[in-house]
């Protein structure tokens, strides 16, 4: 009896052979692939502070990390980001009235050599103001207590508006402000 179970084990065990496991090294050279296309995936800001750290940074992505540090008000030290020149789009990025304070904070001394430039000539006797680049940011977002030194001169205000293409900003300023938006004259913007 016992001989009869020996024969019909190794008969199943013959027809289906025992899987083999073919140990595999997990040593970092093994890794190395998988790492390289998680990092190719990762955020600029994520890859500057990882490059940063191993000392190997190229600066063609310094906006790229900027944009990022703005979109996710990102709660680290400005300091160890690198060092760029204030952009109007890129301040358009921000979110938080946080990370517009830091920002303001941390450009303070460029941010005040910086205007917001208007190309264009009205004819009407407008007094366009200056304005720094990080107040896009409150334009963008409709901030009306950080915009309430420009507020007092809507119209020059409307003009900032348009040449930095926020819409509802315009919107705002014809409906609650009375900002007659037919009556400019923007041939020359």
């Amino acid at each position: 009896m016992q001989a009869k179970r020996r024969w019909l084990r190794s008969f199943a065990f013959a027809a289906s052979p025992a899987p083999r496991y073919i140990p595999i090294r997990f040593t970092p050279a093994f890794w190395r692939p998988y790492i390289g296309d998680v990092r190719k995936n990762t955020s600029p800001l994520t890859q500057f502070l990882y490059k940063n750290e191993s000392g190997s940074y190229c600066s063609e992505s310094d906006v790229s990390v900027w944009c990022d540090v703005f979109q996710f008000g990102w709660d680290g030290d400005l300091e160890q980001l690198p060092r760029i020149k204030p952009r109007l789009h890129l301040f358009e990025h921000i979110h938080t009235r946080e990370m517009h304070a830091k920002s303001k904070e941390y450009f303070a001394n460029l941010l005040s050599t910086e205007p917001y430039q208007i190309d264009c000539n009205p004819d009407d006797d407008v007094d366009i103001p200056l304005m720094p680049y990080i107040e896009a940011a409150a334009m963008k977002n409709l901030w009306r207590d950080v915009l309430d030194e420009w507020l007092q001169d809507p119209r020059g205000l409307a003009y900032i508006a348009i040449t930095g293409g926020h819409s509802k900003l315009l919107q705002c300023l014809a409906t609650e402000y009375h900002v007659d938006l037919k009556t400019f004259n923007l041939v020359d913007c």
